[in-house]
């Protein structure tokens, strides 16, 4: 779990390493004996005797040869917390197994149901139903509602925690990682974002009055009357499918109205 976040801070640490090398214009000889591991760390290329890039022992005499100030400027000088944050949360969304990441998938989608259009979106998957009817756009539409559902997360939770998410995540990852050995930091990272995110996206979920959460549930509805609505089409029932086709109707128009409510709700307060 978490692999695109933890390949993310591999690559700082071996481009910070490798971009002091540049600077230093030292050879891997000068670095360490072992020119084959200088070579494996600059490269990013981790193996099963080196999962970590590094050994803490190797991090010391590295840091000592490139002149770094600390093992922390080393390590994690070149993070950007924004970055890891999108990373980690690309990883949580995209995530399909049922497992501790999977329900930390379902919090992450109960947190973005906030968003009217993330809430539709959201019954309509449910139902293999996608907002859009260009098949060929699908992907474009369903990244864009994603991307508003998550700035609109990002503001409200500076909102509320007088601070951006990802300055949370530093915070944590600093009294988590900051002047701790670096032995299995590949097993133990995950296993940080996990519990980490779980804490920061707790609470933010929407509450069961929240416009979004009626909207979800609401578009739920809406789409059960689209199969009843085919089901009657298919059964040749022009009564109960007329009685569908209305219910659809009316349901639609109530969620166009949540998108407004929440149009000006945004207006308020972002």
């Amino acid at each position: 779990m978490f692999e695109k976040s933890t390949e993310y801070v591999f690559t700082t640490i071996s481009l910070a390493i490798k971009q002091r090398k540049k600077e230093l214009g030292l050879k891997r000889s000068d670095i360490l004996p072992d020119e084959s591991l200088v070579s494996n760390i600059i490269n990013n290329r981790r193996n099963d005797k080196y999962p970590n890039l590094m050994s803490d022992f190797n991090a010391q005499d590295i840091k000592k040869s490139l002149k770094f100030d600390s093992i922390e400027q080393m390590l994690w000088g070149n993070l950007k917390w924004d970055v890891l944050l999108r990373e980690a949360i690309d990883d949580i969304y995209s995530y399909k197994n049922t497992d501790k990441m999977g329900s930390l998938r379902e919090l992450l989608f109960e947190v973005l149901t906030a968003n009217v259009d993330f809430a539709h979106m959201r019954a309509g998957i449910s139902y293999d139903i996608y907002p859009v009817i260009d098949s060929r756009k699908k992907n474009e539409d369903v990244d864009t509602i994603k991307d508003e559902a998550l700035l609109e997360l990002f503001q409200r939770a500076k909102m509320l925690n007088s601070e951006p998410l990802e300055a949370n995540l530093a915070r944590q990852f600093q009294d988590e990682f900051y002047g701790k050995p670096f032995q299995k930091f590949s097993v133990r990272f995950p296993k940080f974002l996990l519990t980490t995110l779980t804490a920061i996206l707790t609470p933010l979920k929407p509450a069961p009055n929240d416009t979004g959460t009626l909207a979800y549930h609401l578009s739920l509805n809406v789409y059960e009357a689209f199969e009843e609505e085919s089901r009657a089409w298919y059964q040749d029932d022009k009564q109960r499918r007329n009685e569908f086709s209305n219910v659809s109707a009316e349901l639609d128009k109530a969620i166009q109205a949540m998108q407004n409510v929440h149009r000006y709700e945004v207006s308020l307060f972002y």
